[in-house]
């Protein structure tokens, strides 16, 4: 572990109730680790403390590493309310007191859930993989991986906002998926994803911000392009199937495969008639059997 050396702080006793998740008497609404602890109670992430200083250059490090590595970055955006505290400050020791957090040094991080339990710590810079394994460990101990945009989903309705959290982590799905979409052996794959990402939330600008230029650099090579239309019969093919109407997602996926044989779209298309997911399970589906089975009768 990387950490600079700090002078023991002098911590104020008898810290109140204010510092509970959810209580009374907050600090004041500029505090950011008031604001962060608040946040993961309402939404129910995990809340993930840097300690850090104005000199710590190992805290800047630390933060670019959260910021640039997208397995780290990920998790961070999307598993966990992430706030960065100095170390000095009054609410910072008051805090570090109360969950009798055991700071020597900066950086120094700690996890707490939602339901204001101290369930990680760290002191200094982790090498190594050590980073991913702090998170996935707070992960593990909070109730494993949040899946914030599921969730978005089941609200009646269109969905026409989300929640910073939740936006967050559609827009970690975004960047994921347009990773996959960059590498030629998961372009089709990724831009499916990017297709069905927009299509769920078509009312929410904010996502199609993010979603719209990635299209539109697509749009600007041909071959690109011609991938992007087999994806959208791809994406046409996937909503028929969450609309139920699995004959016209089964047509859809045989056209596919039809008019770009050989294609990773074709590949990708013939996976899911293969997979079975587009068995008949609609209305309309099982009128057309019912009619099979009376014409076959006669």
């Amino acid at each position: 572990m990387k950490f600079v050396n700090l002078k023991r702080w002098s911590f104020v006793l008898g810290i109140c109730a204010a510092l509970m998740f959810g209580a009374a008497g907050q600090s004041q609404a500029g505090d950011a680790l008031m604001q962060a602890a608040a946040k993961a109670k309402k939404t129910g992430l995990p809340l993930f403390v840097m300690f850090s200083s104005s000199s710590c250059k190992f805290c800047v490090e630390m933060k670019n590493k959260l910021k640039t590595e997208p397995e780290l970055n990920k998790l961070i955006s999307t598993q966990y309310v992430f706030v960065e505290a100095d170390a000095g400050d009054s609410d910072s020791k008051k805090f570090i007191e109360h969950y009798k957090v055991k700071v020597n040094g900066v950086p120094h991080t700690c996890i707490v859930s939602a339901q204001g339990e101290l369930v990680a710590e760290a002191g200094g810079l982790p090498q190594g993989d050590g980073l991913a394994k702090l998170l996935q460990e707070g992960i593990t101990k909070t109730g494993g991986m949040k899946d914030l945009a599921a969730a978005s989903a089941k609200k009646s309705g269109p969905i026409t906002k989300l929640e910073k959290a939740e936006l967050e982590a559609v827009i970690a799905e975004i960047n994921t998926a347009k990773e996959k979409a960059a590498a030629e052996e998961t372009m089709i794959e990724g831009i499916v994803e990017l297709l069905a990402i927009n299509r769920k939330y078509s009312r929410v600008n904010d996502v199609k911000k993010e979603t719209g230029p990635i299209f539109g650099e697509l749009n600007k090579d041909k071959a690109k392009k011609d991938v992007l239309a087999q994806a959208r019969m791809l994406d046409a093919a996937a909503a028929a199937t969450e609309a139920k109407k699995t004959k016209l997602a089964e047509s859809t996926y045989q056209s596919v495969i039809k008019k770009y044989p050989d294609s990773p779209a074709a590949k990708y298309a013939q996976a899911k008639l293969d997979s079975g997911s587009e068995s008949p399970t609609s209305t309309d589906d099982a009128k057309v059997a019912k009619t099979d089975e009376a014409t076959a009768a006669k």
